[in-house]
């Protein structure tokens, strides 16, 4: 994994974290994660959830979406969703 800051990687405590008091998320913009309100928001009027791709948020068709035809659910990895293989398995024998 890349260095982050204070030679760990983000898992390991590395990068700069949200200034909001006891929160220990990663930050993304203006010290902030996107919870508290860092990070771009989506473009839609009203809407004040964050961008997830394109300047939408997910609710409005931002985010990439899975590959398989017909299927218009988000992208978690690989080109899939989770319905068709995407995301990480858990690794422990009969989960």
């Amino acid at each position: 994994n890349l260095d982050k800051g204070g030679g760990k990687c983000i898992s390991h405590g590395g990068g700069k974290r949200c200034k909001t008091e006891d929160c220990e998320n990663l930050s993304v913009g203006g010290g902030l994660c996107i919870r508290h309100g860092g990070g771009k928001r989506c473009q839609e009027d009203g809407c004040k959830k964050a961008d997830a791709g394109g300047g939408l948020c997910v609710a409005h068709g931002g985010g990439r979406r899975c590959t398989v035809e017909g299927c218009d659910k988000l992208d978690k990895g690989g080109g899939t969703c989770r319905a068709h293989g995407g995301a990480r398995r858990c690794q422990v024998d009969g989960c």
